[in-house]
């Protein structure tokens, strides 16, 4: 984590590690694995600011936006970042629409309705999102496309 946070970027594989090892949870003490031997000077100097690179990533790479959301359903002993992973997420999707588009579009109809939570999962991020999404529509030539953004808006409202 160190050199994630001291490099300007974070790759795909520094993604997939931080999240398998943020994810990994012991049952019988409650704890990440990861947080148990982070301090929380660790915590806020290494933790925070991969999720920062993480976010940044995300407006060129969708396996970034993918490692937000894996990693806001899986912490669950770090309070204080499992309230901001919404907005990390909503933060995220809204740097790149057209690929958040293209993972839900990649999915099955009972997975894109899944999938769709991720506009609503924190007060005003489906309202942050909304305009973004229907300007990839109205400026899409794709049928397709504009009829899987009318889907998932149509999803996420449901859900909201």
């Amino acid at each position: 984590m160190v050199r994630i946070v001291r490099a300007k970027s974070i790759s795909r594989s520094q993604a997939k590690l931080f999240v398998s090892l943020y994810s990994a949870y012991d049952y019988y003490s409650g704890r990440s694995f990861l947080s148990q031997v982070l301090t929380d000077s660790d915590n806020y100097n290494l933790v925070w600011k991969t999720m920062d690179k993480l976010e940044a990533g995300a407006a060129h790479d969708t396996c970034f936006i993918l490692a937000l959301i894996s990693l806001d359903d899986t912490i669950k002993t770090n309070a204080e970042l499992g309230e901001a992973m919404p907005d990390y997420v909503t933060d995220a999707i809204a740097s790149n629409p057209k690929g958040f588009l293209q993972m839900y579009m990649n999915r099955n109809k009972e997975a894109r309705r899944n999938f769709s939570r991720n506009l609503v999962l924190s007060e005003g991020s489906y309202e942050k999102l909304l305009p973004l999404f229907q300007k990839v529509s109205q400026s899409s030539k794709s049928g397709k496309l504009r009829a899987a953004v009318k889907e998932l808006l149509q999803f996420a409202k449901e859900r909201e």
